[in-house]
């Protein structure tokens, strides 16, 4: 070892003897460089050379420290080289700084740049291995995110079920409940039916039971009522209280104006007795209200002595007997006014413009056709205009929302605090709603057909008529439009 150092020491000396510049020693670094037999030389001149800062020596010198096993060395010497611009140098610390990325990437770029051609080779390399990196990275985002959105769809899936679960549920309990209150109602009805043909036939069987009693003689033959004289009769009867709406002093003007100017008189005298049993009657069902005057028995009698000149000549009692077999008469046909009401009102629902006027009378709102004529009486706190065939009117009984068709049917029963009116055959409600002072809260919006089925059902904060086929809606926040099925066309987060 003192000898090889002793020779180096020598072999040195004489070189800077021979030489006095350093270009020398660059030359012979390089020239001894390629020679194995004469490596200890060439590391000696190299050393020289590099740190005399020639790049090319600097590289070969670091190349001879990387086989001493000298990294750090060889690093600082190939650095010094590479900020010379010394290709070679850069791609070798590239190579070096394998385990640290982005040095490499970087030196193996510089090397490129400095027209190293597998620098360039590298570089393409290793961005080749990035994007395949990034594309795994991205493929398992996809996965993740596919996983993800199918597990929020899931979910979603099952909140919608629950939903139209609570829906069904909801709308199963509102059935049962209309048709528990529809069977009240029936029984209710077909109690004050029975009732009142009980009180029927208890007053035809007193009346049969007095006339056969009595020793009144026979009614007069000409003043028995036929069957065509009776249904003008209730005819005349049906239009003008419909017309009137049942006012006891327009039917005491028919009376008179008939008297005055008809020439069948017998038809007034009808028409006279017809109202005075309907008097009657309304008296003996409510027992607060009192006859009207112009209708007794004794005024109807000598209206018809003073107008009809068949009974003008007879007794009075021949005239009772009479009075009383038409009473009689008219008792036993009284479902003739029901039935003529019926085919009264559907007649002028028909003929009725669909455009129904509106009109209030005593803080009640009823409905006319374009001439004045009461089609649907005056009972409810508010209306709505007649859309679609239907109004949507506030009840006086529970102050509830409802629909009525034309005829003043019920369509859909009161049972919404707020509904609207119908566009394009729906017609929103809220449901379940009930009021807070002046606000109607706690329920949601759907919408109905004419027919009072649920089309979209009840899951909005707000909504809106429908026009040119969509509508308006608040759900969860959520402001957008919906089809008539109840699909989304748009929406926006608010």
């Amino acid at each position: 070892m003192v000898l090889r150092k002793v020779f180096s020491i020598v072999i040195i000396a004489n070189v800077f003897l021979l030489s006095g510049c350093g270009d020398e020693d660059v030359k012979k670094c390089l020239a001894l460089s390629n020679d194995e037999s004469k490596s200890l030389l060439a590391e000696d001149f190299c050393e020289i050379a590099a740190n005399k800062g020639d790049p090319q020596a600097q590289k070969l010198f670091a190349e001879i420290l990387l086989k001493r096993a000298k990294r750090k060395q060889a690093i600082e010497f190939l650095q010094a080289a590479a900020n010379q611009k010394n290709g070679e140098a850069m791609y070798r610390l590239a190579e070096l700084y394998e385990s640290d990325k982005q040095k490499e990437q970087f030196y193996f770029q510089q090397s490129c740049d400095a027209g190293i051609l597998k620098g360039c080779e590298k570089v393409n390399e290793l961005n080749n291995q990035a994007k395949q990196e990034l594309n795994k990275i991205k493929e398992e985002l996809e996965r993740e995110r596919a996983i993800i959105e199918a597990k929020f769809v899931a979910a979603e899936q099952a909140k919608q079920k629950a939903e139209q679960k609570w829906s069904e549920e909801q709308q199963a309990r509102l059935k049962a409940e209309r048709l528990l209150q529809e069977a009240e109602e029936k029984i209710r009805l077909a109690e004050e039916r029975v009732n009142e043909e009980k009180r029927t036939k208890a007053e035809i069987a007193k009346q049969e039971n007095q006339l056969k009693q009595s020793t009144l003689p026979v009614p007069l033959n000409g003043f028995k009522i036929t069957q065509t004289e009776l249904r003008q009769t209730f005819s005349d009867f049906v239009a003008e209280i419909e017309r009137s709406n049942f006012s006891y002093l327009a039917l005491e003007t028919w009376v008179k104006n008939c008297y005055a100017n008809s020439s069948l008189k017998k038809g007034c005298f009808y028409f006279d007795v017809l109202a005075s049993i309907t008097d009657q009657v309304l008296s003996f069902e409510n027992k607060s209200r009192k006859t009207h005057s112009f209708f007794n028995t004794l005024h109807v009698r000598n209206r018809a002595f003073q107008n009809i000149a068949d009974l003008q000549d007879i007794p009075v009692v021949q005239f009772d007997a009479t009075f009383q077999q038409l009473s009689t008469d008219l008792m036993n046909n009284f479902h003739l006014f029901e039935e003529m009401q019926k085919v009264r009102k559907n007649r002028l629902a028909q003929k009725a413009d669909p455009n129904l006027q509106k009109f209030e009378q005593n803080g009640l709102w009823g409905f006319t056709d374009q001439f004045g004529n009461v089609l649907i009486r005056p009972e409810y706190l508010a209306v709505g205009g007649f859309y679609n065939g239907r109004a949507v009117v506030k009840s006086n009984y529970n102050q509830m929302w409802g629909f009525i068709d034309t005829q003043g049917n019920w369509v859909v029963k009161p049972q919404f605090c707020m509904a609207g009116r119908f566009s394009e055959g729906l017609a929103g409600v809220y449901q379940n709603g009930y009021w807070q002072g002046d606000k109607c809260v706690g329920g949601k919006w759907g919408y109905l057909n004419t027919t009072g089925n649920w089309v979209i059902n009840p899951i909005f904060e707000k909504a809106e008529r429908f026009k040119n086929g969509k509508a308006k809606v608040t759900y969860k926040g959520i402001i957008g439009y919906i089809d008539k099925m109840g699909n989304w066309i748009n929406m926006t987060n608010n």
